[in-house]
């Protein structure tokens, strides 16, 4: 079928289903035209298979959703194709990264959790992968796997945004994080949420900063922006934001780096409290900013 429509712009696959033959019996389709594709609810197996039997532009927008991927080890064969496709010396370069984390019943624990990227201003999504870890222990392990792919594309990462996984118990540890950000070398923009995610993820950036054998791990970074909504639990996280922040900007400071500036909305929960502990951290950084941002 695929053959026959040459001229296809938007491919979704759902539901893919390996047959009984060995996978050279499959020809390779060219979709010169193609603008993206989607292929969900299928094996991890299926994708790769997909993939590899696909020469799409390199503009093209790669979406991934597999059914079977539970953590890192299922990720290595799939990520093969995925890197030579973002790796096209025409293709654009990736400079914004994003994590969601739901869990789409609660009553089965089932959890979704997508890693998408972009380019830096957001105007074109270039691709995406969603994972259904069994348990949260292996979402680290599936963040690595994709960080050290996307580690060997230039000029690398430079927006890390992680305000929609304050709910994933292993995304609120200090270790996940280090590892997460020692693997973004080129980073100069964070997007945190006023909550647990906040407080770990300046702790991260503070002992990486503060530490000389990796302190060049984030030595661009320049801007760090707090929006979004607190938790639900009611748990009042800025105490420790505000004490994190300031750990971070003081290293960053002495380390001869100052940030650049720290933006902070007035209208998201729980940021609205202790102004004289913002008015002291503005005095830390180059520009301080109270948006209007959610």
């Amino acid at each position: 079928m695929l053959q026959a429509s040459p001229a296809l712009t938007h491919l979704k696959l759902t539901g893919v289903v390996l047959g009984e033959e060995s996978s050279e019996s499959y020809p390779v389709v060219s979709l010169p035209l193609l603008q993206s594709i989607y292929i969900a609810q299928s094996s991890a197996e299926a994708c790769y298979l997909v993939l590899c039997h696909l020469t799409i532009p390199p503009c093209a927008r790669l979406s991934v959703e597999g059914w079977n991927i539970y953590g890192g080890d299922e990720l290595t064969g799939l990520l093969v194709p995925i890197c030579q496709h973002l790796r096209a010396p025409s293709a654009s370069p990736i400079r914004r990264l994003r994590f969601d984390y739901t869990t789409s019943n609660p009553n089965d624990g089932e959890r979704n959790f997508t890693i998408s990227t972009s380019t830096a201003d957001e105007d074109r999504s270039l691709f995406s992968i969603t994972t259904h870890p069994l348990s949260d222990t292996s979402l680290p392990h599936i963040i690595t796997k994709v960080l050290e792919m996307l580690a060997d594309l230039q000029p690398g990462i430079t927006h890390l945004d992680c305000r929609s996984t304050s709910t994933a118990p292993q995304l609120t540890t200090l270790k996940a994080w280090k590892t997460a950000i020692s693997l973004l070398p080129a980073l100069d923009i964070v997007y945190i949420p006023p909550n647990v995610t906040a407080i770990r993820v300046l702790q991260a950036l503070s002992q990486l900063a503060e530490t000389p054998a990796v302190g060049d791990a984030s030595p661009c970074l320049r801007e760090i922006r707090i929006t979004g909504l607190s938790d639900k639990e009611g748990f009042n996280a800025m105490p420790l934001v505000l004490n994190g922040l300031r750990q971070l900007l003081s290293f960053l400071n002495a380390r001869g780096t100052p940030l650049e500036r720290l933006e902070v909305s007035k209208k998201s929960t729980g940021l609205e409290v202790d102004e004289e502990g913002w008015k002291s951290l503005s005095q830390l950084v180059g520009t301080f900013v109270r948006s209007n941002d959610v």
